[in-house]
């Protein structure tokens, strides 16, 4: 029997590679004679540059840049094998993880370390990019991002602004001028699961901001500011309406901001997928298994095991899910798969879960082994 397993990570806990492999110790011990093909995925969040470096025998790059609250840190970017492309992940430079929950506040955080990585690969001498702009925790609209490759931002008295989302909620006046000459040489490729606009009830900051550790009025301030930022950067842009396009909230407007530099947003998980080569590796399969921390109506839009089962479904193949928890009430998200599973096995909190990640999903694919070895 072959099993293809190709999970997204459990966020905070097991890598995608790990989680793959703790499926694949519970099947290989479960059955004899099992052929187990583990395939990393991603969707454009944490483990994107992974996934995509390890399907295509890449290497990694070290720098540092500033992170999220303007303070050094050591970030990576990918080289793909074909030695032409590379992988920036946001997550690397301004992720989420990086600063304590106590004191996540988007309108301190700022996306000038992900412009620093560009630069840099673009001095290595690079002009094909894939960027990951998934798990980050920022919300000012890329303009932390566009100063790192030359923009500049003002204020109403003409000082240059504070390069995070409160700076952003006070520029009056843009200049692109000297926004760096090889960007349009430069393909780039954006790998992006959301969908939302920049403004408004699903907007950045709405949607995301309280994740990011906004409350109610950090909320309100920073969508009247991206509203303005928007009608400024539109004209700059030369691209009116641009803070409509879907995706152009991802990443607390980091979307808008590389569409304005003429970046392509395509599905995460799908260009993983054509990385790995995973229509042809599903083709192979008797059963599909992948899985992801939380499965839920965010599922439904793009994430990894929608696009797994997707696949799948289209080459006959039954695909389960086995996730660190799911949600019941979701009749959708039974629809998508053969069979659903929870890796949690009774009440614990979330670091309690966290920490028996590994535990819990062994236990969960070994029943699931089990089931799959009756019915052969």
């Amino acid at each position: 029997m072959n099993i293809v397993i190709a999970p997204d990570s459990y966020k905070g806990s097991l890598s995608a590679l790990e989680v793959g492999q703790t499926i694949e110790r519970a099947m290989q011990n479960a059955m004899n004679g099992v052929q187990c093909d583990v395939i990393p995925m991603a969707d454009g969040g944490e483990g994107t540059m992974d996934a995509l470096v390890f399907a295509t025998d890449g290497q990694l790059v070290s720098c540092e840049v500033m992170g999220p609250l303007l303070k050094p840190t050591l970030a990576r970017y990918g080289v793909l094998g074909n030695g032409r492309t590379v992988v920036i992940e946001m997550a690397q430079a301004v992720g989420l993880p990086m600063i304590d929950e106590r004191d996540r506040n988007p309108m301190n955080t700022s996306t000038y370390g992900v412009g620093q990585l560009l630069r840099r690969a673009l001095d290595d001498g690079y002009r094909d990019f894939v960027v990951g702009i998934g798990g980050s925790a920022t919300n000012d609209g890329g303009i932390g991002f566009l100063t790192a490759l030359g923009a500049q931002f003002f204020d109403v008295d003409g000082k240059p602004v504070e390069l995070t989302g409160r700076g952003m909620t006070t520029v009056a006046k843009v200049d692109l001028a000297g926004l760096d000459s090889r960007i349009p040489d430069s393909t780039i490729r954006v790998a992006c699961d959301v969908e939302n606009e920049l403004t408004g009830d699903n907007g950045a900051s709405a949607v995301f901001g309280p994740q990011k550790g906004a409350d109610a009025a950090m909320i309100r301030v920073l969508d009247d500011g991206l509203k303005r930022y928007a009608s400024l950067m539109e004209s700059a842009f030369q691209r009116p309406n641009l803070s409509a396009a879907s995706g152009a909230g991802a990443a607390g407007g980091m979307g808008f901001a590389l569409m304005g530099i003429d970046a392509e947003l395509v599905s995460g998980a799908e260009l993983v997928g054509d990385a790995c080569h995973l229509r042809d590796r599903l083709a192979k399969a008797d059963v599909v298994v992948t899985g992801e921390g939380r499965s839920d109506t965010q599922t439904l839009s793009g994430k990894v095991p929608y696009y797994v089962a997707k696949v799948a479904r289209e080459l006959a193949k039954p695909v389960i899910l086995i996730s660190g928890s799911f949600d019941p009430d979701c009749p959708t998200l039974q629809e998508q798969f053969t069979s659903i599973h929870a890796a949690s096995c009774g009440p614990a909190s979330l670091k309690e879960a966290m920490q028996r990640a590994e535990a819990n999903l062994y236990a969960a694919a070994l029943n699931v082994a089990k089931l799959v070895r009756m019915a052969v």
